[in-house]
């Protein structure tokens, strides 16, 4: 009489020592998840690769807090590179921009400084 196959893997699986079969079942979980991280990886890397990387241009930004009606100094101002997706439609984008100009409201630290910002 012929055996039915799955009757005789769960016979096997019944006789089999469980230190063994954590030991399978560990190797199993650590298969699925290298060939799971692989498969992202693979498709993270197609994904970034068509991207085109963003440029970057200068921006002019508060080094500390410029109060309201101020007229701004070399001191108060730092130029950064910052990606040009972040910067500010009227951004400044150079120091002799805003130097000598007058704030119309309070410019919190490290923030672009706009010409909304100057008068």
């Amino acid at each position: 009489m012929p055996s039915n196959p799955l009757r005789v893997i769960f016979l096997k699986l019944s006789t089999m020592p469980p230190a063994l079969m954590l030991l399978i079942i560990i190797g199993l979980a650590v298969a699925v998840t290298m060939m799971v991280t692989g498969k992202v990886s693979k498709e993270e890397q197609r994904l970034t690769a068509g991207k085109p990387q963003a440029s970057s241009a200068f921006v002019v930004m508060s080094d500390e807090a410029i109060p309201a009606r101020t007229e701004i100094s070399r001191t108060m101002i730092v130029q950064r590179r910052a990606a040009e997706t972040e910067i500010w439609q009227d951004a400044i984008t150079s120091k002799s921009n805003a130097i000598g100009r007058v704030t119309d409201k309070l410019i919190p630290a490290h923030t672009q400084i706009r010409e909304s910002d100057l008068r």
